[in-house]
């Protein structure tokens, strides 16, 4: 056992908690660590997981669960009148606001604890992440002013996967504690409404000077699991789904683990990550030199418009 103790916290639907725990007790085995869960009673987003289980008996009786909220969430016409709910990414707006508010909350709720000094770090995953790779805890960077997060092909580069956060406790706070709801939509704002955006203004804002590695690869290092599984996810993850179920990725992944195919999803990603973070580049230049012609041409019409200003 390595001194640092680590609270690792979970949000989002049930979906695979029980399976998680199992999961984490096997690959984070090197460190001391304890769970915080905050579930949502029901799902209400458009990913839903058609082999849900709930088994909260299950994840309350585990010697890793020190605390387990239940929530009801809030329906997407609940933002209407306050944030809109117009969103900039894949996901509905209350799952995107779920997910920040509930990692607020357990950010505040580990802070009221009287033991709160113990944990030097913080660990956020997901109700439906699968490490898959012995090499996980490796890649967990110990270092001061070191973040460690997960690096998702299937998003341009400069976005922040919300996947993994791993980080001193300190760091991990300043990007997803909030004092109240406002400073979520703030943040969201400036985050084109979009949660990978919202997570890398929050890095670029409150995180200065403190280095972000996205050392943990998606299907190396770990999965997100789906059922059913989407027709572009990896062989060997579609052939452990079809022979063990869902379970089988969270309990024995090793047994399917392609390691040709991994490095191959893994070059290719990098590749697809460099062509879509040049368009993205130019949809801004392109917004900006639009902005900056139609100033010029206003000025033109009417010089005494600078000052008006």
């Amino acid at each position: 056992m390595i001194d640092p103790k680590v609270a690792v916290l979970v949000a989002g639907p049930f979906r695979y908690a029980h399976l998680v725990l199992k999961n984490l007790e096997r690959f984070l085995h090197p460190f001391d660590f304890d769970v915080f869960f905050m579930i949502w009673k029901t799902d209400l987003g458009n990913k839903r997981r058609v082999d849900e289980c709930w088994e909260v008996d299950e994840v309350l009786a585990h010697a890793r669960t020190k605390a387990l909220i239940l929530a009801e969430p809030y329906p997407e016409e609940f933002y209407a009148p306050t944030i809109g709910t117009e969103t900039g990414s894949n996901s509905p707006i209350n799952a995107t606001m779920g997910m920040l508010y509930s990692m607020s909350a357990l950010c505040s709720y580990l802070a009221q604890l009287p033991n709160l000094e113990s944990y030097s770090h913080c660990l956020r995953t997901r109700t439906d992440c699968a490490i898959v790779s012995p090499r996980f805890s490796e890649k967990l960077s110990l270092d001061s002013n070191t973040v460690v997060v997960s690096k998702n092909y299937g998003i341009p580069n400069g976005w922040l996967s919300d996947h993994i956060t791993f980080a001193p406790r300190e760091h991990f706070f300043k990007l997803w504690h909030h004092p109240n709801i406002d400073s979520i939509y703030s943040a969201y704002r400036h985050g084109h409404r979009n949660p990978e955006r919202t997570l890398a203004h929050l890095a670029r804002t409150r995180l200065r000077g403190v280095e972000i590695s996205e050392a943990l690869i998606r299907y190396d290092d770990y999965t997100i699991v789906y059922s059913p599984v989407p027709d572009l996810e990896p062989e060997w993850i579609k052939k452990a789904v079809a022979e063990h179920g869902t379970q089988g990725l969270f309990e024995h992944p090793e047994e399917y683990r392609d390691e040709t195919e991994v490095t191959e999803r893994s070059r290719l990603g990098k590749l697809n990550a460099e062509k879509i973070t040049p368009s993205v580049k130019r949809t801004a230049l392109t917004l900006a030199y639009r902005v900056r012609r139609r100033c010029a041409m206003l000025l033109a019409r009417d010089p005494a418009a600078t000052d008006k200003n």
